[in-house]
């Protein structure tokens, strides 16, 4: 959509690798994300044809149609176990510790990366003894407030809301057809997928992975700083830039 072949070129084992990581990791809900976050971040960043658009829905539904009608389910969906509980049958037993520890620590939290000791002594789904030990709440939400309390998770959601906020009006300032456009399409496809990708799966604030979320923060609002007085009244999320 730029016009950069070379940019393209380079880009493109990039895409690949990151997809070919995602393929071994066995990461449904990543691949998902990754996916719903790319198109978004074509239609803010590219703004394609409906042509091109039905196109790349097209080939989304192909593969999709594949891999149910194919061996392909079985490996990937289902992980090997035929069931849908292998899907989301854990998640709900976890789900629930997490809201029992969140009704009883809900103004502060019960403490940053402590929810996997307690959960597995004070709200066990089977024996101690014979608990597998988990690391998170496998949603990122519920994670946030069990680490830093209910106000932890509803600052983390207005953090989100402001920096997609910002980053479509910053994709809308910048010419079509632009790579600064294509680049602020992508930071809000990004947060999407990892809005997505935070449902099912926790990759913590205080753990070193969580780092990049506050990264892609970083690089939207630091974007919106240059703004000419112009564009600033057009974009009255500008004002909370300071406050993210």
């Amino acid at each position: 959509w730029t016009g950069r072949r070379r940019l393209l070129l380079a880009l493109i084992p990039l895409v690949l690798a990151l997809w070919f990581a995602l393929v071994l990791a066995q990461s449904r809900t990543g691949l998902t994300a990754s996916t719903v976050g790319v198109l978004l971040a074509l239609i803010v960043g590219a703004r394609p044809s409906w042509k091109w658009l039905l196109v790349g829905l097209s080939g989304v539904a192909l593969a999709l149609l594949v891999v149910f009608v194919s061996p392909l389910r079985d490996w990937f969906i289902f992980a090997g176990a035929n069931s849908w509980q292998s899907v989301i049958g854990p998640r709900l037993g976890i789900w629930g510790q997490a809201l029992d520890g969140m009704r009883d620590h809900p103004i502060w939290g019960m403490g940053l990366g402590t929810f996997g000791v307690l959960a597995r002594v004070v709200y066990p789904l089977v024996s101690p003894a014979s608990a597998s030990v988990i690391e998170d709440a496998h949603n990122l939400y519920f994670q946030t407030a069990l680490d830093f309390g209910a106000l932890g998770a509803l600052l983390l959601l207005l953090l989100l809301v402001i920096a997609g906020g910002a980053a479509l009006a910053l994709a809308q300032t910048r010419p079509t057809r632009s790579l600064s456009r294509l680049w602020a399409g992508g930071l809000f496809g990004a947060l999407a997928a990892h809005a997505i990708y935070s449902l099912t799966d926790a990759v913590a604030l205080g753990t070193p992975g969580g780092a990049a979320l506050w990264f892609v923060f970083g690089l939207i609002m630091g974007a919106t700083a240059p703004l000419t007085a112009y564009e600033r009244v057009g974009n009255p999320l500008r004002r909370w830039a300071p406050v993210a």
